[in-house]
């Protein structure tokens, strides 16, 4: 895939460059443009709103997760509220900017280039597709960590560590499962001071001056003397369901293992090149993981009592942490060659990855793909055009059958949203329409309302009443008691999706801020989707 300077492309190379810009073209107006929810998307959007009305974080509102997030997005979003109708198209195209960072600074660390290598113009766009994935493309406290932490691990990379520890810090306040990398960086710092350039420059007194100053902005010191009241206690039994057990899960299914296994051995047997077989075996292994959810749509869509209710089912996937960490073991016995800090930036990059994947949400490694390639040291994987052809194909294919949390363009009939706070622009499928439409109709209708139990972006859209937390489910919102004040407002009324009556109380969906309303208020009139209560 590399030619001579001066010497003509070749019509194949032209053709595959087109061919893969196509798909990733597509994969990004589809991310942009197409699909929406009403429960997360929302989420961090609303919170950097209560800060740039001049509230504190923790003082006056939830959030149970350090500050980082909430703060990084009022700062961003500040000189873009004024275009309310379509701030979720540009937090979007701001998402996909930030992948296209983490992208790039991972790319930096694989072809070792600290800045432009024509390998890129592959690997960038390939890393972004894989590193979006099925992600919804909204502000999220995961991403934004591993936006600061690919930053950190270039400088790591370049022995810069104040800079690596600075980066790690900023992500740590993203959250907290991230606070391990700057811990594991210190450690590093002491341990092998005498291999890393500590040299002060302008660069790291210039980010850390900016760090304090936002932080003495947001009153940050201030809203960390009622830290204490929205944390939640640790719960031993999400660390190792997320930690452990997802990886241990992920080897249930033994056929995309052996599959990937024979295929890129007999790959090997017939080239005779034992360095191509672990890029092969993780490409094949990928589109296995791929490729078996669509094959459970189609086997749904001809059949006539669908057994398949989710088409997300990757776990197979999350084995690539596992397979990296012993291949990183087994490299650093086997490679003499390979320098310190090499080693030192992998275990690191592993470390990220684990980390990532805590969450009470969804446990799972896609949001740091890029850091798999990167321990895995595949630079030769990003020359295969077959891989870098059908692994995207496959990925744009997934992301079209089954869009975030709604139905796809083959169930549902997808309609634009014109005239609407916060999601103008985006196409959406005509429930997720009739959901936005009916909240508009009763904004119009009552003008002082509250949507509950998880309808965030409202705060945004539609209410004058700011509660503490607009996602109401209890993991989020610690405090509720004190906001069931607002029940005794004469003129306020709550707009309960209908949903929520099926939600168990102490299931994660649960409310007591909602049961309360329930309770106490009266229900006054209602819609195809909501109650209101008065």
């Amino acid at each position: 895939m590399v030619w001579k300077s001066g010497e003509k492309t070749p019509m194949k190379i032209w053709g595959f460059y087109s061919v893969f810009y196509l798909i990733f073209a597509v994969f990004c107006l589809l991310t942009i443009f197409v699909g929406f929810d009403y429960y997360d998307s929302g989420f961090i959007l609303a919170l950097s709103s209560k800060l740039n009305d001049g509230q504190i974080i923790y003082r006056d509102f939830d959030y149970v997760r350090p500050f980082g997030t909430p703060v990084f997005w009022a700062i961003l979003l500040k000189p873009f509220f004024f275009v309310k109708d379509y701030l979720y198209l540009i937090c979007r195209m701001l998402v996909l900017m930030q992948f296209a960072v983490i992208s790039y600074q991972v790319s930096r660390v694989i072809f070792n280039n600290d800045r432009w290598d024509k390998r890129m113009l592959i690997s960038i766009p390939f890393l972004m597709i894989s590193n979006i994935n099925i992600f919804p493309a909204m502000p999220w406290h995961t991403i934004d960590g591993l936006f600061f932490l690919s930053l950190s691990l270039f400088y790591l990379h370049k022995k810069n560590i104040l800079l690596a520890i600075l980066f790690s810090i900023i992500a740590a306040t993203t959250k907290q499962s991230f606070f391990l990398i700057p811990f594991l960086l210190t450690v590093i710092s002491v341990f092998f001071h005498r291999r890393f350039n500590f040299k002060l420059n302008l660069k790291f007194f210039l980010i850390l001056a900016s760090c304090i100053i936002i932080l003495l902005i947001f009153k940050i010191p201030d809203a960390l003397y009622f830290y204490r009241s929205v944390s939640l206690d640790s719960n031993k039994k999400i660390i190792y369901d997320v930690g452990f057990e997802i990886y241990l899960d992920s080897f249930k299914y033994i056929f995309p293992f052996l599959g990937s296994a024979i295929i890129a051995i007999l790959i090997w047997i017939k080239i005779k090149n034992s360095s191509s077989f672990v890029p092969n075996f993780i490409g094949i292994f990928l589109g296995f993981c791929f490729l078996i959810p669509f094959y459970h749509y189609v086997t749904d869509y001809y059949s006539a009592t669908p057994k398949y209710t989710d088409y997300t089912i990757l776990s197979s996937a999350n084995a690539l942490l596992p397979i990296t960490v012993f291949l990183l073991i087994y490299s650093i016995f086997k490679d003499r060659k390979k320098t310190l800090n090499t080693t030192l930036t992998e275990v690191c990059a592993a470390t990220i990855i684990w980390s990532s994947a805590i969450s009470w949400g969804a446990g799972n490694i896609f949001l740091a793909f890029p850091f798999v390639f990167l321990t895995l040291k595949s630079d030769s994987f990003f020359s295969n055009k077959i891989m870098m052809i059908l692994l995207p194909l496959s990925i744009l294919n997934l992301r079209i059958i089954n869009p975030y949390l709604e139905k796809n363009i083959f169930e549902e009939r997808y309609i634009k949203l014109e005239n609407l706070p916060v999601y103008s622009g985006i196409y959406t499928s005509k429930s997720n329409a009739e959901y936005l439409a009916q909240s508009k109709v009763i904004f119009e209708k009552y003008k002082n309302i509250l949507f509950l139990p998880g309808f965030p972006a409202a705060s945004v859209m539609f209410e004058k009443t700011k509660n503490r937390m607009p996602w109401e489910m209890n993991v989020e919102y610690p405090n509720y008691k004190k906001d069931l004040s607002l029940l005794h407002c004469k003129n306020l009324y709550f707009v309960v999706d209908k949903k929520s009556f099926s939600y168990d109380k102490n299931s994660f969906y649960g409310s007591s801020f909602t049961d309360e309303v329930k309770k106490k208020k009266t229900k006054i009139d209602s819609t195809g989707l909501f109650y209101i209560y008065k």
